[in-house]
């Protein structure tokens, strides 16, 4: 808070002071000839009321003449509130999910985040940094504490809303290590749980939603009975009810039809559509009819298939109970298994290389007293090529801070992957038959575990290390041709 003439304080003081004085000073009593001595007594009481300094009188006339002064003078200064100066580090998420296509009055959601996103970039103080990401059914770093606002506005214009399915709760869950930073973040999103998820305390919500006229089909449960197999369809409306009738159809991945009904709505918008199946069928294909009223046509068609993928079994054995745990649990198809005898993965801190590893391994911090320790370094390049490229995917890691790290020697099987001025500080590849990555420092001990890129960088390590027979068939944003 400041205001714009400073200079009349210094005024409304100033006649505050000399109120005081006005009250509290008298004439000075003067001497007088007279010719009688009756006079004389008579000028005694008046002559000693003539004295320099005088109690004011009235005194509540002078404290409303002060009380006046004191209230008008900070409003003819006119105060203003003056906007931070002081460089931040802004983290913005924008949820790029199907339902931001929707569509309102005048524009569409995603429309609309684009532009909040833009005014907080351009309200930043200067010298401000911006970490942008974007956020659907996956998390991507689009930016990591850029600090160029035209390739900002570049990336936020860049934004499109994804056919995909949003999972906001996934961020919440990791995004709890980033509490507590000396930064301003906010989450720009049309999810109507908006308010209900558990976000760290220092995040601000931004609602983005509209009048939205659509139908959608909401879930699909296919269940085995003693008679055979029931499949159960709910359509959701939303908004004022269009005035076409609506189909809905059920085709295999061939493309053929298996069952259609009539979607008739009831008093709460909810249509519920039960059928039976005579075997299990691996691909279902719903899909409602077209309809030009609708808001959001991607909500109009869903897909199921059978899962019978066994999770992926990651041991750790590492001090750490807190931030790589974190991160694992919330990696979709992962678990965190005791016995490292039956584990796909293995995470292990403190140790020596092994001559024989028995599986995939993630070395964090290893133990060789014949290398070199060093101090601060800061990570300046990173580099992969081939298959080991995909571990540097959505995650910039330049810049990380590490309190003491080793340098290490490159065995013949590895690329060097995180290095500064000191030297390799991690390398990955195969080793004797297995996926293999290597730190030389403890990931505790650096800012890498407080930046949004962590949980990425543990995901990208783990779908690295993975048996490709365990791998997700289907990656987040590929295209599947389900049928003809």
């Amino acid at each position: 808070m400041t205001v714009l003439y400073p200079w009349v304080i210094w005024v409304g003081g100033g006649l505050m002071g000399l109120m005081v004085v006005w009250h509290i000073l008298r004439p000075k009593s003067q001497v007088r000839i007279v010719p009688s001595l009756q006079l004389w007594r008579d000028l005694i009481p008046e002559a000693q009321s003539y004295r320099p300094i005088h109690p004011p009188q009235p005194w509540w006339l002078l404290l409303l003449r002060m009380l006046i002064v004191a209230v008008l003078t900070p409003a003819a200064a006119a105060p203003i509130r003056v906007a931070e100066t002081t460089p931040q580090h802004l983290i913005i998420v924008v949820d790029t999910s199907a339902s931001m296509a929707t569509r309102t009055d005048t524009t569409d959601r995603i429309h609309e985040a684009q532009y909040i996103a833009q005014q907080l970039v351009a309200s930043a103080p200067a010298g401000s940094d911006v970490t942008l990401m974007r956020v659907d059914a996956d998390v991507e770093i689009l930016a990591s504490r850029e600090p160029d606002r035209t390739r900002l506005n570049q990336l936020i214009d860049e934004l499109v809303a994804r056919p995909v399915a949003g999972n906001l709760e996934q961020l919440t869950q990791w995004l709890t290590a980033l509490d507590g930073r000396n930064s301003r973040m906010y989450v720009i999103s049309d999810d109507a749980r908006l308010d209900q998820f558990d976000w760290p305390p220092a995040w601000r919500r931004i609602a983005v939603a509209g009048l939205a006229n659509n139908d959608a089909i909401d879930d699909v449960h296919v269940d085995q009975r003693p008679d055979g197999w029931y499949v159960q369809v709910r359509v959701r409306r939303y908004g004022t009810p269009a005035s076409t009738t609506r189909l809905i159809e059920v085709r295999d991945a061939q493309g053929g039809l298996i069952a259609a009904n009539q979607v008739q709505f009831d008093a709460e918008n909810l249509f519920v559509w039960e059928f039976g199946l005579p075997e299990p069928i691996a691909t279902l294909q719903f899909r409602l009819g077209v309809d030009d009223t609708d808001a959001l046509a991607s909500d109009d068609v869903l897909y199921w298939h059978t899962a019978d993928e066994q999770p992926i079994r990651v041991a750790l054995q590492s001090d750490d109970q807190r931030f790589v745990p974190a991160a694992l649990a919330i990696l979709p198809n992962t678990q965190l298994v005791t016995d490292t005898q039956q584990a796909d993965v293995r995470i292990v801190s403190g140790q020596a290389l092994p001559s024989d590893p028995p599986a995939p391994m993630w070395l964090i911090d290893v133990s060789d007293e014949t290398l070199t320790r060093v101090e601060r370094p800061t990570l300046e390049r990173m580099s992969l090529s081939g298959n080991e490229s995909r571990l540097m995917r959505d995650v910039d890691l330049t810049r990380t801070q590490i309190l003491t790290a080793t340098v290490l020697e490159v065995p013949l099987w590895g690329q060097r992957w995180l290095t500064s001025v000191s030297g390799t500080h991690a390398y990955v590849g195969t080793y004797n038959g297995y996926p293999t990555v290597v730190f030389g420092f403890d990931v505790r001990q650096s800012d890498l575990v407080l930046r949004p890129e962590f949980p990425l960088l543990v995901r990208n390590i783990i779908e690295y290390l993975t048996p490709s027979n365990r791998q997700t068939r289907w990656q987040t944003g590929e295209s599947i041709a389900l049928g003809p």
